[in-house]
């Protein structure tokens, strides 16, 4: 992964004036698809900075408050719209944008980048999570198809324990970053879960989602789980499974196209990208879930630039780009039935689209998360015990008013 970002800033030279844009590093358009993109549509006067996910929101709010903008145009998170919007730090583009562009989003989308009514990022990588399986350590296990509940996956995990083909057969990002908060969000819905009540209250100690942590320190305590799992992020998940070391996780879409690339992997044309498997008391309702991790193109409210970055978002979200990059789903629902030809797996990758789980929409999300993501760490260290750890949760975040 080390060598991608080295080749990305070799490759590119910004120039000097122009349109400024805030990119990640670990978004699912990779760098070098960016800088290619860029150089072959001859898109001018664009600058393009990369950071990491942990630097981006920082970065957002220096470049809002500084006299002089950092950046233009920046690539947001769907958990960041309402904090971003009810700050005054994006310029809504409602009346900027056509209405052809929104009308061909899906509306389940399209709403996670609303906030009071008004549009304040166009949907650019509709980024979900996969499940991710080592076809070939499943036939030495004596398993002819991946597993399609969680049950089933922990009893296959179990017999490759158990023959000693791997030591921990599952892996995954459980460090205590917002990586884990995604992790826990799908598995909540994975047992019938969501984090808002019927009367539309933020529920965090539900019974599905005791359940789900129950599950994961269970993982833990049967050895299925890589140990490490709780200082990884997603990359190193990445490159655990790309050299064989695991037979089951879940990551986001980029690692599929990793996964088939010579250059890294070390399992090309024995990995393979199924649908997440979800609670057996579930499956009839619902064959699988996955977790939410749009991002979009936004306008810095400050910019001094706002028509010149109007058609620079154009220009990046034509449907040639997503054509070009499809191991990624396109934004534009318009694009679905061609998207399903390519690959025969990316039917799979829509219907888990179909099954998206949110997180919560607040303007204080990241206190949120961090509280969570605190009390899950301590059930999985064995400080706490599940039931206790999210009754917590819910007494912090009803007194720190995180509705």
């Amino acid at each position: 992964m080390k060598q991608i970002l080295t080749l990305s800033i070799a490759i590119f030279s910004i120039t000097i004036f122009g349109v400024k844009f805030l990119y990640m590093y670990q978004a699912g358009y990779q760098p070098e698809d960016l800088i290619n993109y860029i150089k072959e549509e001859n898109i001018q006067n664009l600058d393009v900075v990369f950071k990491f996910y942990e630097e981006m929101h920082e970065n957002i709010n220096i470049s809002v408050n500084s006299e002089k903008p950092l950046y233009d145009i920046v690539l947001v998170d769907l958990i960041w719209i309402p904090e971003l919007a009810s700050k005054g730090l994006l310029y809504p583009l409602d009346g900027l944008i056509e209405k052809e562009y929104f009308n061909d989003i899906q509306d389940y989308i399209l709403d996670q980048f609303k906030y009071n009514g008004k549009i304040w990022a166009l949907p650019y990588l509709i980024n979900i999570q996969h499940f991710y399986v080592n076809k070939e350590i499943l036939k030495k296990a004596g398993f002819d198809h991946a597993p399609k509940t969680l049950e089933e996956m922990v009893e296959q995990a179990k017999i490759i324990k158990e023959k000693g083909i791997l030591e921990y057969p599952i892996v995954d990002s459980w460090k205590n970053t917002e990586a884990l908060t995604c992790e826990f969000t799908w598995l909540l819905g994975a047992f019938g879960g969501k984090y808002y009540d019927d009367n539309g209250n933020l529920k965090i100690n539900s019974k599905e989602a005791i359940k789900a942590l129950t599950f994961m320190k269970m993982l833990l305590d049967e050895k299925l789980i890589n140990p490490m799992s709780l200082e990884f992020k997603e990359n190193d998940v990445l490159d655990i499974f790309i050299n064989g070391d695991a037979a089951f996780t879940t990551n986001w879409t980029y690692q599929s196209r990793y996964m088939e690339d010579s250059r890294y992997s070390k399992i090309v044309g024995k990995g393979d990208l199924e649908i997440i498997p979800v609670s057996e008391d579930i499956i009839n309702q619902r064959p699988t879930v996955t977790v939410s991790g749009y991002q979009g193109l936004a306008i810095l409210r400050n910019s001094n630039n706002i028509k010149e970055s109007v058609d620079k978002i154009k220009m990046l979200t034509k449907k040639d780009f997503f054509k070009k990059f499809d191991y990624e789903i396109p934004s534009y629902k318009s694009m679905y039935v061609d998207y399903m030809k390519e690959k025969n797996y990316n039917y799979k990758k829509l219907l888990e689209l179909e099954n998206a789980i949110n997180r919560p929409s607040l303007i204080k999300y990241n206190k949120f998360s961090e509280i969570l993501r605190q009390y899950i760490i301590m059930t999985l260290k064995g400080l706490i015990n599940p039931t206790e750890a999210l009754n917590k949760v819910q007494k912090e975040i009803e007194e720190n008013g995180l509705y």
